[in-house]
């Protein structure tokens, strides 16, 4: 969703919602992850926001339903 709506929209969104509660998903055939990783790194959350988003709450998450 990041490459269908301004950086300030998107970092604002991100921002209104417990850190926990971001994911990065990678299931759309249509879009260049790569891309949309640049694009969530250029929001400038922050070392700590990115590693949750990118990775640690799907871990988290992941862990809840094993």
């Amino acid at each position: 969703s990041l490459d269908c709506m301004d950086r300030d929209t998107a970092r604002r969104i991100i921002m209104n919602h417990p850190e926990d509660h971001v994911l990065f998903g990678t299931d759309s055939p249509w879009a260049d992850q790569g891309a949309a990783i640049g694009q969530l790194r250029s929001l400038n959350l922050g070392d700590d926001p990115e590693r949750r988003i990118l990775r640690e709450n799907s871990l988290k998450l992941l862990a809840s339903v094993s």
